[in-house]
């Protein structure tokens, strides 16, 4: 039963995890500009004995669709591995959702914005490859800079539909640091309530790296491991290409 334990967690910090603000779980409020467009092409995974789950790559998708609003889609090729190697590879579950900043930042006030979003079940969940029913996450995030400092985070509440998991909350901060125009690198805390009812509470810290090779080719990567309870591992490594944009 733990051994099942495992393995369903190690699956579910995929889901929970890849899907956020490249290259931390957390997001921001902030949205691409408008007209604009970003994609991210990424490897990343989720390591905790006995399981590693994964996308290999994955693809996600930007546009600023309004000055205020970017939509979102992320679609993963997922892979599921045990001690003895990869088992399973495939197209995973597709997250579709829309950002929206509805209070922009001044001297005391910060940034903030809402970013729901949707996990369709096109994964093969009997593969380890996806949720089985779609999830969905209502977050609220904020966000203050100062200078070469900037400070972002929030919370929000995972609805699942699947019979063997829980509704649950997850809370993470992100501290970033801009080294020179082109490097930043960044601190991530954070925390979920138990996915499943026999499950833990989950946790991590993170760090991270953000090269601008060129005005609009970024390298971004980040490495973490749980704080407390099961030793876990998550990676982080991406392409973003960035154009367009209105005036």
């Amino acid at each position: 039963m733990k051994k099942i334990l495992f393995l369903a967690l190690a699956v579910a910090m995929l889901f929970a995890a890849a899907y956020a603000g490249p290259p931390y779980t957390t997001d921001d409020p902030e949205v691409i500009p408008y007209g604009s467009w970003e994609f991210y092409l990424f490897y990343q995974f989720v390591n905790e004995t006995p399981a590693a789950t994964g996308a290999a790559p994955g693809l996600e998708i930007n546009y600023g669709a309004l000055p205020w609003l970017q939509l979102h889609m992320i679609a993963p090729l997922s892979f599921y591995a045990d001690s003895k190697g990869v088992k399973d590879i495939g197209f995973g579950d597709v997250e579709l959702g829309a950002k929206a900043r509805f209070l922009d930042e001044s001297d005391i006030i910060p940034q903030a914005g809402i970013f729901p979003h949707v996990e369709v079940p096109t994964g093969d969940d009997a593969r380890n490859l996806g949720s089985g029913k779609a999830r969905i996450f209502i977050p609220l995030w904020l966000e203050k800079s100062w200078v070469n400092f900037s400070t972002y985070g929030g919370g929000g509440y995972w609805i699942e539909q699947a019979n063997n998991r829980q509704n649950w909350w997850y809370l993470g901060w992100v501290l970033k640091y801009k080294i020179n125009p082109a490097l930043k690198v960044g601190l991530e805390l954070n925390y979920s309530t138990a996915q499943y009812k026999e499950g833990p509470p989950l946790n991590s810290a993170n760090i991270g790296l953000e090269w601008n090779v060129t005005d609009n080719q970024n390298l971004i990567l980040s490495y973490g491991q749980s704080m407390f309870g099961d030793e876990t591992y998550t990676g982080y490594l991406g392409y973003m290409l960035t154009f367009g944009g209105l005036k």
